[in-house]
């Protein structure tokens, strides 16, 4: 997961960074230029995953090939795979279930008014162990934009429009978010269409 933070900061380096305030989709609304507005489209990103697409791919051992989900307008397709796996004895139990999935979103509208349009990758893994009634679980998310290995200069922003404080936002932004398998606590990176870097 820590990689794709490390293609992050070399897109930092060889972009040059222009401050003015417009945002780079071209739409002439304002650009991302601040931590607020920054988690605000983080927070809405996650919500119209976990609210809208992510329950409707739930099932056991499915592959996806270009499942298409409609928005309020639009469509996102989605690409990926979701298994799941479930065992029991007289004293353990165990679930488990992993989740990998690429989402084109094409013009697509979500119920709080958010718009996308380019890629992003969803991956979650979760486990769970009882064993003579004591329980341990276990989960780590990585939501990212795409990238090839090892080349900062090919990972793909995606596009989002959104209302906030009453104002109108648009931009490219690049974005990972990653709460590893260990830890409880979420380590979130986005850049918007000038490289400009948000963390939290």
């Amino acid at each position: 997961m820590k990689k794709i933070i490390c293609c992050l900061a070399g897109l930092l380096i060889v972009a040059a960074c222009s401050k003015n305030g417009k945002d780079a989709a071209g739409t002439g609304n304002e650009a991302i230029t601040n931590l607020a507005v920054a988690m605000t489209a983080y927070d809405k990103i996650r919500h119209m995953w976990s609210d809208e697409i992510r329950p409707q791919l739930d099932g056991k051992n499915q592959a996806f090939t270009k499942l298409v989900i409609t928005g309020r307008d639009g469509r996102a397709v989605i690409t990926g795979s979701y298994s799941e796996n479930s065992q029991s004895s007289s004293s353990t139990r165990l679930n488990q279930f992993e989740m990998n999935v690429a989402v084109t979103f094409q013009h697509f509208l979500s119920e709080t008014g958010l718009t996308l349009d380019g890629d992003l990758v969803f991956y979650e893994i979760y486990s769970s162990r009882c064993t003579n009634g004591t329980c341990a679980t276990h989960s780590g998310y990585n939501y990212h934009s795409p990238a090839a290995d090892n080349d900062p200069a090919a990972i793909t922003p995606v596009s989002v429009g959104f209302e906030y404080n009453g104002k109108s936002y648009a931009d490219r932004i690049y974005l990972n978010a990653d709460k590893d398998w260990d830890r409880s606590s979420w380590d979130i990176t986005l850049l918007n269409g000038q490289k400009q870097s948000f963390t939290w």
